[in-house]
């Protein structure tokens, strides 16, 4: 299960390279309106943080220029999901999203591209 955490937003990889223009649409409609938004959902792996989900969130976080940001956070561990989800997760977000944005040099939020 994920602990609510604050973490410093310069320390969270994206897994993506791209955000879409509708949804940071959309999330800073219901910013503006006061409306719930959920917390971004991060996962430890090596000590690194890595974004699962919130992207879009954590971008308008980035304009709003703030740097400790609330997370879900997911620690290391098999304990966290059933059997072979884990290594799933892991595969996903490294292999797949962390593996392309780097490709494209992409470290931190402030550099996805919106489309």
């Amino acid at each position: 299960m994920p602990n609510l955490e604050v973490l410093n937003i310069d320390e969270l990889q994206p897994t993506h390279d791209t955000l879409l223009v509708l949804r940071v649409v959309d999330y800073s409609l219901k910013s503006s309106r006061n409306q719930k938004i959920d917390f971004p959902e991060v996962w430890r792996i090596n000590n690194e943080y890595y974004i699962s989900d919130g992207h879009h969130r954590l971008f308008l976080r980035y304009l709003d220029k703030e740097t400790q940001i609330p997370v879900f956070l997911y620690k290391e561990g098999k304990e966290n999901l059933g059997f072979g989800a884990y290594e799933s997760v892991v595969a996903y977000l490294l292999k797949g999203g962390v593996k392309k944005a780097r490709q494209k040099q992409i470290t931190h939020i402030s550099q996805l591209q919106i489309v």
